[in-house]
């Protein structure tokens, strides 16, 4: 699912990664940036008792719990203060270098 190269066609090769063991299954959300302003957002599933068995999440299927939200707008902000407003201009290693620390 991810793009190769992961720098190129207005990929930055910078992202994030949830994991999420929620109740009745396992969720992993893959997301990168590209063309300065949008987020690629891929989500995964697996069964609660078998979570090595990620698949794609198929449309409907459900973008992010409220959990995983506060992971994406962390990393929104982030994004937002180390590349698109800083006034030094963009500078992805200070977005790499940015965690969440606490609980959501």
């Amino acid at each position: 699912m991810l793009p190769q190269p992961a720098v190129g066609a207005g990929r930055y090769g910078v992202g994030f990664l949830g994991i999420h063991d929620a109740r009745g299954g396992c969720y992993v959300f893959a997301d990168w940036w590209a063309d300065e302003n949008e987020l690629h957002h891929h989500v995964f599933t697996a069964p609660e008792d078998r979570p090595e068995a990620l698949v794609p999440l198929p449309p409907p299927g459900p973008a992010a719990c409220v959990y995983d939200l506060a992971v994406i707008g962390f990393e929104r902000d982030a994004w937002l203060d180390a590349v698109l407003n800083n006034p030094a201009g963009p500078d992805l290693n200070r977005y790499m270098q940015t965690q969440l620390n606490g609980e959501v």
